[in-house]
């Protein structure tokens, strides 16, 4: 039955029901007082030996609480981590990654990196950062019990919601708490506590012979209290959407004129352009094309971290100050991203997204719908698909309503896929909705977290909707 939840709320709910695999940590000596004085002094070492130097120490904390008929469970696990990096006079990078931020184990990984030594990695245990930006939502201090408390409030009002044809409700409450540092010898000298939230209540019913979903969730900047954000109207939604009925008979299967929905829209800004327009994926496909190609004058797409929202931050991992780049301007192609992140603040460095936004138009989705005409409203976005090479996306469809002339017929159709090339999709646009909606994903990278959000209205295009392959399953 999670299953059809999708990736991001079923695997919340897995993890803090104990279905993840915890990290063993074991006992350390760190002292977080000392660790930017650490770095700073690791750095002036290390710039003594290279040409370029830069540290980057990062304790995080991962909390999940859940709650549904069989009670009420937490579960997290907390890490730090360090990375080491340098560059010679010609150029080449040198890295080392250890798992222990003590005064002792910097100093070794340093004489290791100095000496061209490998370093055993080590993780150590480590307190809770000091500060309180957040107030009473601070969650290094907040108790067992308030975890709890806050996923069995959003339970009891998923249980007050729906009806007796759902099989399957809970309420969840995940909270990532991370205190970075980085310094580097050209004089950077950095720190960043990144808080981030999600809240939410599921539901699952039986449809005929197969399980439907809905997913009521708020996200962001906040700790525990992420709960309070999660309305009832947004409860009462998606157990109704849990129970929809889809039609039966011949789903749509061909070329349609199509009103996507902002979680399909920011599912194909995220996948099929941030993450392709990379240099790393630019260096894989043709340049040329790349350079060439064109969305419609009305769409506007940046990777915006300076933002507030889940996945933005004050500086990337490299050091960079958080700044917006436009993707698309206008249509016309911007610049590859080149901001570094690594998963899990250790894991390798690459250019990647934090917080993609694709602006706001002008048009009412009942403008938009009548745009299209006769065609289809596609909705509910699962984990899109890319060919860098090729550029084509494929994105998995929970629901598609028909649409004559401009009106839904009231035909409700699962287990879709949209199929395009990004190019004709995005170039394809004909309106662009006023209002957009905020998505939140936590991502596991080679075992490792990294976070992302998005921005999108609806937009009207053009598509080809099929139903969803085994693949796309």
């Amino acid at each position: 039955m999670l299953g059809a939840l999708g990736g991001g709320a079923a695997a919340t709910i897995l993890w803090g029901c104990g279905g993840g695999r915890a990290r063993v940590v074991s006992a350390g000596n760190e002292e977080e007082a000392g660790v930017r004085h650490w770095l700073r002094d690791a750095v002036a070492r290390l710039a003594g030996g290279f040409a370029s130097a830069s540290a980057l120490a990062a304790i995080r904390a991962h909390t999940v609480a859940t709650a549904d008929a069989g009670g009420r469970s937490i579960r997290g696990e907390r890490v730090q981590s360090l990375v080491l990096a340098a560059r010679d006079a010609a150029g080449r990078r040198f890295e080392r990654v250890i798992a222990d931020l003590s005064a002792t184990a910097i100093d070794a990984a340093v004489d290791a990196m100095l000496a061209g030594r490998a370093v055993a990695p080590w993780r150590g245990s480590f307190k809770a950062p000091s500060d309180a930006p957040f107030g009473g939502d601070d969650p290094a201090r907040a108790r067992d019990d308030e975890w709890t408390g806050r996923a069995g409030e959003l339970y009891a009002r998923a249980e007050a919601a729906g009806s007796s044809r759902v099989v399957y409700r809970a309420g969840y409450v995940e909270v990532d708490d991370a205190s970075i540092w980085f310094a580097g010898s050209d004089g950077a000298d950095r720190f960043q506590r990144l808080v981030r939230g999600r809240a939410g209540a599921i539901f699952v019913a039986w449809s005929g012979s197969r399980p439907s979903s809905g997913v009521a969730e708020s996200a962001g900047a906040m700790g525990p209290a992420a709960s309070n954000a999660v309305g009832d109207a947004d409860i009462d939604a998606a157990a109704a959407r849990a129970l929809e009925l889809m039609t039966p008979g011949a789903a749509p299967d061909g070329d349609f004129a199509i009103v996507i929905d902002p979680s399909v829209a920011a599912a194909t800004a995220e996948a099929g352009v941030a993450d392709v327009m990379t240099a790393e994926a630019w260096r894989r496909a043709d340049l040329g094309a790349r350079a060439s190609w064109r969305a419609a004058e009305t769409l506007t797409i940046a990777d915006d971290p300076s933002a507030a929202s889940y996945g933005g931050y004050a500086f990337a991992d490299d050091g960079s100050i958080a700044a917006r780049s436009v993707l698309v301007d206008r249509g016309a192609p911007g610049a590859p991203l080149a901001a570094a992140r690594r998963a899990g603040f250790a894991g390798p460095a690459r250019a990647g997204a934090a917080h993609v936004v694709i602006d706001p138009g002008d048009k009412s989705l009942e403008e938009l719908q009548k745009l299209v005409g006769s065609g289809l409203l596609v909705e509910d976005a699962g984990v899109a698909r890319v060919d860098p090479i090729a550029w084509e996306i494929v994105v998995p469809i929970g629901r598609a309503r028909r649409l004559d002339g401009g009106k839904r017929t009231g035909h409700v159709f699962a287990d879709l896929e949209l199929r395009a090339t990004v190019p004709a999709l995005l170039g394809g646009v004909i309106g662009v909705g006023a209002e957009a909606r905020a998505f939140a994903r936590r991502i596991e990278l080679e075992g490792e977290p990294t976070w992302r959000s998005s921005s999108a209205p609806h937009l009207a295009t053009r598509a080809r909707i099929a139903p969803r392959s085994r693949r796309s399953a």
